[in-house]
């Protein structure tokens, strides 16, 4: 029998989570999934720790890349050609609760007015404390930013344009990891060939097909140290192009701009002056860090 829902897992040198999150995953309530593990050619145990949990269950698809294409590339192929009813992207440093999958599924069975479906979340890691305030232990690039743009998880459940406005001006982009509709994800991924605001754009798109709907309840645990918190030279460079690694927000505002629609964007303007100013700021702050190690 064909699986409900697959699951994608994109990784590159994951040793230090990997055992952990696909157990996870593994002992979830429902069981009708198949779990694709993408390696993009890890130097480290990653291949080692897939093999031997792919040799004790049947669901696990392991496909070693023969080099690194990318991440948004591996993103992209974990969800390539597949036929399940539902799909969902498994960050290898996330972690889930045994009835993540079981929840998000009833949600999306019995409303067909959502076309996705995901949890609150909890994250972990030296940039944040567990309700995502100030903490003693976040940098202050990241205490800035969240003094500015308080975020949160949370449905979106309005028309379009109040999505629009509720996503952009206080939603988090870790709602993409949920669980979505694959007909509308492979409708939608293949337009979106940057790196920074990549989740968010993913689920602009989405907004216009249907609501996204967040249980009221922790089920995701979440590693907030991964590319994204890198630092955003680092992360730039997922961007193509020099001028897109130069303005790393450029390429997602054009974006925006062609796909939102005028009305929609000038209408949510102060959000984008924020992103480009935001992260025109970290790029100089990283600068700086660079050459203060180099002296």
């Amino acid at each position: 029998m064909e699986s409900l829902l697959r699951v994608g897992m994109p990784v590159f040198n994951g040793e230090k989570f990997l055992s952990r999150s696909i157990t996870s995953l593994l002992n979830q309530t429902y069981s009708n999934f198949e779990l694709i593990i993408s390696d993009n050619a890890s130097t480290d145990q990653t291949s080692y720790i897939c093999k031997e949990f792919a040799k004790k269950d049947k669901r696990i698809i392991y496909v070693r890349q023969e080099q690194n294409f990318g991440g948004i590339w591996n993103y992209n192929y974990v969800l390539k050609e597949s036929k399940s009813k539902y799909f969902m992207w498994a960050a290898v440093d996330d972690f889930w609760e045994p009835e993540f999958i079981a929840k998000n599924i009833a949600i999306l069975e019995s409303n067909n007015e959502f076309v996705s479906s995901t949890s609150l979340t909890k994250w972990f890691g030296d940039n944040h404390d567990d309700d995502h305030k100030n903490s003693k232990n976040r940098n202050l690039l990241l205490k800035i930013r969240f003094a500015l743009k308080p975020v949160k998880i949370h449905s979106l459940d309005k028309t379009f344009e109040e999505n629009v406005k509720e996503l952009l001006s206080k939603g988090h982009a870790d709602m993409m990891y949920g669980i979505f509709k694959t007909d509308v994800l492979n409708t939608i991924v293949r337009n979106i060939d940057f790196g920074v605001g990549w989740g968010y754009a993913m689920l602009l798109n989405v907004l216009k097909f249907g609501k996204i709907n967040v249980i009221d309840e922790i089920l995701i645990l979440k590693y907030d140290g991964g590319l994204s918190k890198s630092g955003m030279i680092t992360f730039s460079k997922v961007n193509k192009g020099v001028l897109g690694r130069i303005f790393p927000a450029m390429p997602y505002t054009k974006w925006c701009l062609r796909n939102l629609g005028t009305s929609i964007f000038l209408k949510n303007f102060d959000y984008f002056i924020q992103v480009n100013s935001w992260v025109a700021f970290s790029m100089f702050v990283d600068g700086l860090k660079m050459l203060v190690k180099k002296s």
